[in-house]
């Protein structure tokens, strides 16, 4: 399988080829609670499944050229309402009954594909991806969409073709206007809509910086800041225009700091960190900022390191006015992004 990180540095045609389930998937990898998950069997599953709807469809055809159907004027709304249930009503595919009532707490599974096919069910996080995999597999010009909080899919063969919304989150399918998206529990300010590009057929690197903030929440509620971070700042690289990706990453950024500050000996004697100048790796993102990720991650790793906890941190948490023996002054790190990372004592 191909992992995430190698997704976020392929061209825009190379990753317009890939398969929207396995990029889902990469971006699920290494998540708490999904060791025993089977990604291949997933992607077996999805293909038995297109396989499966694509013969569904051919025997109702007769249905739509007969006009005994619920759209005899839209061939692909035909076909989207054939396919969606097939996979609900013969094939299992349905929202998780557990998540339904509001305020139900979500897990990783409830935002990555798998949650549909081992799980028990699926939410607005993951069915549309579900969907959207099996229509592509079927030649259909399915894309994601979004609006807040909430994900679904539209046919959009323009221009020149059809295009309209898919919402089958719930039970059966409906073909929603934007302007349903506008209204309700979705409604607020036009200029919002377009600032987060709400509403638009998402590019695959937009489908990959979405998955990547999945990634980030499920990071967030485990507390793991460092990869929380690291994920919303490849989401930002990925889709800088949507303003909310680079808000998630200060976010997470905050919280991090916040967290690791606790743990600092209050001591003088805490060595100074020299981290050179990395090579960038962002470069959607500001010089500064990075090196303050660098910094961060660089912290918690030092903070961790049971050795350096033994010979340096608890001594001087115990006592912050006595420096131990071969506590340097200022730690010089070799860092690098794809590498381990070296500190040497100055």
């Amino acid at each position: 399988m191909i992992p995430w990180q190698q997704f976020v540095r392929l061209t825009d045609a190379a990753l317009a080829r890939a398969d929207i389930a396995a990029v889902n998937w990469a971006c699920a990898f290494g998540l708490p609670g999904l060791e025993v998950i089977d990604w291949k069997h997933c992607l077996w599953t999805i293909d038995g499944w297109a396989e499966s709807c694509r013969r569904f469809t051919d025997a109702m055809m007769p249905h739509f050229r007969a006009g005994r159907c619920d759209f005899p004027e839209s061939e692909p709304k035909f076909r989207i309402q054939a396919m969606v249930t097939h996979l609900q009503r013969d094939l299992g595919v349905r929202y998780h009954p557990d998540r339904i009532a509001e305020g139900a707490k979500f897990e990783p599974a409830d935002s990555f594909i798998h949650g549909v096919i081992q799980g028990n069910g699926g939410t607005c996080g993951n069915l549309p991806v579900v969907y959207t995999a099996v229509g592509r597999r079927l030649g259909y010009p399915l894309m994601l969409a979004t609006t807040r909080n909430h994900l679904f899919c539209r046919w959009d063969a323009l221009p020149g073709g059809e295009c309209f919304n898919i919402e089958a989150s719930g039970k059966g399918v409906s073909f929603f206007t934007d302007d349903h998206y506008r209204t309700g529990r979705f409604q607020m300010p036009a200029e919002t809509i377009k600032a987060c590009g709400y509403l638009e057929s998402l590019s695959p690197r937009e489908e990959l910086a979405g998955f990547l903030c999945q990634r980030g929440e499920c990071w967030m509620q485990e507390k793991n800041y460092g990869e929380a971070v690291t994920a919303f700042a490849w989401a930002h690289e990925m889709d800088p225009r949507r303003g909310q990706h680079a808000f998630l990453t200060q976010q997470a950024t905050r919280v991090w700091k916040e967290t690791l500050q606790p743990r600092l000996p209050k001591s003088r004697y805490f060595p100074k960190l020299d981290i050179g100048r990395p090579v960038q790796q962002f470069r959607r993102m500001p010089v500064e900022a990075e090196r303050e990720l660098i910094g961060l991650t660089v912290t918690q790793k030092l903070l961790d390191d049971q050795n350096l906890i033994r010979r340096w941190w608890h001594p001087l948490q115990l006592d912050p006015n006595r420096r131990p023996a071969d506590l340097p002054d200022v730690l010089r790190i070799d860092f690098s992004w794809n590498g381990p990372d070296r500190a040497n004592p100055s």
